[in-house]
């Protein structure tokens, strides 16, 4: 039992190496060479991966997108485990999940920026970046411990959509070291959120 288990976690390590070893290919041709340069063998190819382990683990880029977004995620839930949020209001901890976020992909600003403004061309991977947000954003506000179920969370899972593209949107143009535009931005539309929810109570 315990060598079937070894060899389980041996085998999810090797997966980890090898999705990151793509992540890390995909970003840099999409800096270096634009977003329709990506394809999975190139990936492998930059990446020093196996072609075939790398159609198995991703057999289109669509599913390599969805792999990098999900590896976003994972950063910051580990983060979570790390340094757990500060503050007792859920405006203070959702500025913090969203300033983890932008911190992590500021790490691989110019493949991401690549892919962010391409999105809007490619209708099926815009898709693909779109439930990954709203999945994400979910569990922003259950991580803050905002409180909504049904249509109130959806309403909120949509008003959060909102700022994080505002907040967005200025990321993508903030040239400062510690991302003090980003961070302006979005305290600012956290604000007024937090207003216009409690003006409607």
């Amino acid at each position: 039992m315990d060598t079937q288990k070894a060899n389980k976690k041996s085998k999810n390590q090797d997966v980890e190496v090898i999705a990151k070893k793509l992540h890390s290919a995909a970003l840099g041709i999409a800096e270096n060479e634009g977003y329709t340069a990506i394809t999975i063998s190139r990936a492998a190819k930059v990446g020093g991966v196996p072609l075939g382990d790398a159609i198995y683990l991703y057999p289109s880029v669509t599913h390599l997108l969805s792999g990098l977004l999900n590896s976003i995620d994972k950063q910051i839930l580990e983060s979570l485990n790390l340094t757990p949020l500060e503050g007792d209001e859920v405006r203070e901890k959702l500025f913090e999940l969203m300033m983890r976020h932008f911190d992590t992909i500021q790490a691989t600003r110019g493949g991401f920026l690549a892919i962010i403004n391409h999105l809007y061309k490619d209708p099926r991977n815009l898709a693909i970046f779109s439930t990954k947000l709203l999945q994400m954003l979910t569990w922003f506000l259950d991580a803050s411990g905002a409180t909504g179920t049904g249509l109130a969370k959806n309403l909120q899972v949509k008003a959060l959509g909102v700022i994080y593209l505002f907040a967005l949107n200025s990321w993508k143009h903030d040239d400062t070291e510690d991302l003090s535009k980003t961070m302006a931005t979005l305290d600012r539309a956290l604000c007024e959120a937090e207003k216009i929810a409690k003006f409607l109570k």
